[in-house]
């Protein structure tokens, strides 16, 4: 990883944080576990990865779907930072396969098993179902899987929220380590994945209740 760039990002993201977003985190200390693991988020907006990286001591690689990459300028920002790409079209097996490889290395790798955007009772955290790419990685790398609710970045589309002063308001919410059972043989590999990606789908309920219940929001807060 380009160390150089990433650390750039993130001093940048923080101090814009610290101007303009008033930010709520519950257990924070849960992101200090040392060795590689898998920062699962859900995904309201594009702007998670700048919302976990500052909170995270080391680089995060973060999964980026392929469209982004496509772009004259964001392209390489994104490689340039340590991201790497998926294409959502069909089976993503090299982003899984770099995933692991990452994993493997002792890398934290960032991931929205959710795929993509979105809202009412598809989010992860209201019991909509996630893919199961994230259990995959965890199971072939044997590394545990952090959970990470999210809750106000789709607001953030506003430009008064950017404005110094901290209009903008997010609340986030750390889950405890998820750890994979040792490598399933083949034929208990499905078992094992539905498993995990079950466990983990009930967490990102059980985190989004807990902000909630912690902060007086209310579910109509997120469309």
């Amino acid at each position: 990883m380009p160390t150089k760039y990433y650390r750039i990002g993130c001093y940048l993201s923080a101090f814009i944080k610290q101007q303009c977003i008033r930010e709520t985190v519950l257990h924070r200390d849960r992101l200090n576990l040392p060795g590689p693991f898998l920062l699962a988020c859900t995904h309201l907006s594009h702007i998670e990865p700048m919302i976990m990286s500052p909170m995270v001591k080391r680089p995060i690689h973060w999964m980026a779907r392929i469209e982004f990459y496509r772009n004259r300028f964001l392209g390489p920002l994104l490689r340039n930072t340590g991201t790497f790409c998926v294409n959502r079209q069909g089976v993503p097996v090299q982003a899984i396969r770099t995933a692991i490889g990452l994993a493997k290395a002792g890398k934290i790798v960032g991931i929205f098993p959710e795929g993509g955007c979105r809202k009412g009772k598809q989010l992860a955290f209201r019991g909509g179902k996630i893919k199961g790419g994230t259990s995959a990685i965890s199971l072939q790398a044997q590394v545990p899987i952090i959970p990470v609710a999210i809750v106000g970045t789709d607001r953030m589309t506003d430009v008064e929220r950017w404005l110094p002063g901290k209009y903008g308001q997010v609340w986030v919410a750390i889950g405890e380590p998820i750890y994979p059972p040792p490598r399933p043989t083949r034929t208990q590999r499905r078992a094992a994945r539905h498993a995990l990606t079950e466990q983990l789908e009930q967490t990102y309920v059980a985190l989004y209740q807990e902000i909630l219940e912690t902060t007086g929001l209310t579910d109509d807060y997120t469309p």
